[in-house]
């Protein structure tokens, strides 16, 4: 009982602390810890590190990022941030309302006890605390004028005039740099590539191997200290951990460097899967939920319960390969049409996105 009443206001500390700081400040720290951590000489005090900081109950994601989300969503209803709900890039302690950081504080205390429910029924193959930080997100949405409604917005008229919420032409989306189907298929094979070759140098040192999903990862939330500073940068940590995932089942069946590739092609599902689920749940109506945070936890259960279950993981080349081939192919046909929308209407059909909307 004396850990549980610890754990819970240690978690308010921590929601309280991510939001007073913002999500995105929140999240990057996560990030540098756990890099930090990473660089530790392995042993039982590494694992540690990451258990207490990063993943922790100071800084982990279910008790500082995902509930300073929702803390800017609540500031969001009560007109101290922008309307929507999604600036999560500022610091709620500059709005001089206590209120958003206490949010901010409960929150992490429900997310303190979400994750450790969540871990008890699905276990460790599931990423129960993705599955936490996405719940709290949803749950920021509540403070929405519609509701739960906000959950799954109507697609607004503007969007529906160029295809819908899902076209490539939207001119509403979550990273206007990172949206278009070539730009996705280039960042899932670079960080894919990237993710999986450090995982698979990992996995061959059984010292390291239990790190091996974990510094594509770090490294992409760390350069989120980038996009504080002004610069419009790549958001790559889900990649990079989709890709570690995929790298990790397969060296597990087949001991071979192929793994390599499994990463290259589950980075570019990671890169389309996020950008699908943001169109889905977060790029409208009020508040931000996730993507990131989303398609870490649709690739946990789809690599390491479903896929890991069966054989598939036996096929070397084939279909990493085509999963590839298919992305490239349908790069090249949408490049091929936004050329021809371009020379015909004049226009990019992407417009500018809040700068807020980058974790």
């Amino acid at each position: 009982m004396e850990l549980i009443i610890i754990g819970a206001g240690v978690a308010f500390c921590a929601g309280a602390f991510a939001a007073a700081i913002g999500a995105v400040g929140a999240i990057a720290l996560t990030g540098l810890f756990a890099l930090i951590a990473l660089l530790v000489a392995p042993g039982q005090g590494h694992v540690d590190f990451l258990g207490i900081y990063a993943f922790g109950l100071y800084l982990g994601p279910h008790v500082s990022f995902g509930p300073a989300v929702a803390a800017a969503a609540y500031a969001g209803r009560r007109g101290y941030l922008s309307p929507d709900g999604k600036d999560i890039l500022t610091p709620l302690i500059s709005v001089h309302h206590i209120s958003p950081i206490v949010v901010g504080g409960l929150l992490g205390t429900f997310g303190y006890f979400l994750q450790s429910g969540l871990a008890q029924v699905f276990g460790p193959k599931v990423d129960t605390i993705a599955l936490a930080v996405v719940l709290i997100c949803l749950l920021g949405k509540v403070f929405g004028r519609r509701g739960l409604r906000e959950i799954y917005a109507k697609t607004p008229s503007e969007v529906k005039a160029f295809g819908g919420r899902y076209s490539w032409r939207s001119p509403i989306v979550w990273l206007p740099w990172q949206c278009t189907p070539p730009m996705l298929t280039l960042v899932g094979i670079i960080v894919g590539g990237l993710g999986g070759w450090i995982a698979w140098v990992l996995l061959k040192d059984p010292a390291t191997a239990g790190l091996a999903i974990l510094p594509a990862w770090a490294i992409g939330v760390v350069s989120f200290f980038f996009f504080i500073s002004g610069l419009k940068i790549p958001v790559t940590h889900h990649v990079g951990m989709v890709a570690g995932l995929a790298t990790v089942q397969s060296y597990a069946v087949t001991q071979s460097s192929v793994s390599i590739l499994w990463g290259v092609a589950f980075g570019v599902v990671a890169a389309f899967g996020a950008e699908f689920l943001s169109r889905a749940f977060n790029t409208f109506g009020h508040g931000f939920v996730d993507p990131p945070a989303m398609i870490i936890l649709v690739g946990s259960v789809l690599i390491s319960v479903a896929m890991a279950s069966t054989s598939i993981f036996r096929d070397l080349f084939v279909l990493p390969v085509l999963i590839v081939l298919a992305a490239i192919a349908y790069s090249i046909y949408t490049h091929i049409k936004h050329k021809a929308f371009t020379d015909r209407f004049g226009v990019e059909p992407v417009a500018p996105a809040p700068v807020a909307n980058i974790e």
